[in-house]
């Protein structure tokens, strides 16, 4: 698992660098709703902050920090999101020292800037999530 984080950390620059369009950075709060390894209501809490660059309309690399109150840790998470359509997108982050996650979400705007987005994401450890948040953008609002 080290060795895909590893490569996808090393990935990630060299599609930036290949960029020539307008860019966009987003900024996003996310919170757990449900997961599978949450026994009750408001037992523990998982959220994050993220951030995004956005270096086509399909593209965009991700990295933020999470905190999990059960484990009293922060991690880092960096990733990429891949958008088919303008509100879709498919995702894959790596939660440095613990786990890797594939998902998937829909980002609907609520204004110029501000988005909402819900997402569900599968852990390699065999957890899955539903996720919320809201985000701001920051640059071309037209790239997105």
């Amino acid at each position: 698992m080290k060795l895909i984080i590893f490569s996808l950390l090393l990935s990630m620059p060299t599609t930036i660098c290949f960029s020539q369009q307008a860019q966009k950075i987003m900024v996003a709060f996310h919170s757990d709703l449900i997961k599978t390894d949450n026994h009750g209501f408001f037992e523990k809490v998982q959220g994050g902050l993220e951030g995004s660059y956005h270096f086509s309309r399909k593209f965009a690399a991700t990295g933020g920090v999470e905190w999990w109150s059960d484990e009293g840790k922060v991690f880092v998470l960096p990733g990429m999101r891949f958008y088919p359509t303008e509100e879709a997108f498919v995702r894959i982050r790596g939660l440095l020292g613990k786990d890797l996650s594939l998902g998937a979400g829909f980002a609907k705007p609520l204004s110029g800037n501000f988005r909402i987005e819900a997402m569900g994401d599968l852990y390699f450890e065999g957890h899955i999530t539903i996720r919320a948040g809201i985000a701001y953008g920051f640059g071309d609002k037209n790239l997105l």
